[in-house]
């Protein structure tokens, strides 16, 4: 994944991550976080600018019947982002 970052302001450089995923580790069951090739930039899977830390972000999703759920690990404590859900 590569996150193109375009600022509007000329105080800023504009600035391009990209992340790529080599694996999926499981970590419980339908619940899976990514493993990155070295020298990846995980902070192309958020919204935001960057990260203060991430040394200390992961990301992975849960499967879950017709739910992706989005999944945030920060200093080891998952957290949901955001829930896909396919209507029947």
């Amino acid at each position: 994944m590569t996150k193109t970052i375009d600022y509007k302001s000329n105080k800023k450089e504009d600035r391009t991550v990209t992340a790529v995923i080599s694996s999926l580790e499981t970590v419980a069951d339908s619940t899976y976080r990514y493993v990155y090739e070295a020298g990846s930039d995980p902070s192309a899977f958020v919204a935001a600018d960057s990260l203060d830390n991430p040394d200390n972000s992961q990301y992975g999703f849960k499967l879950e019947d017709s739910k992706l759920t989005l999944l945030i690990w920060e200093d080891g404590k998952e957290k949901t982002d955001l829930t896909l859900k396919k209507n029947k």
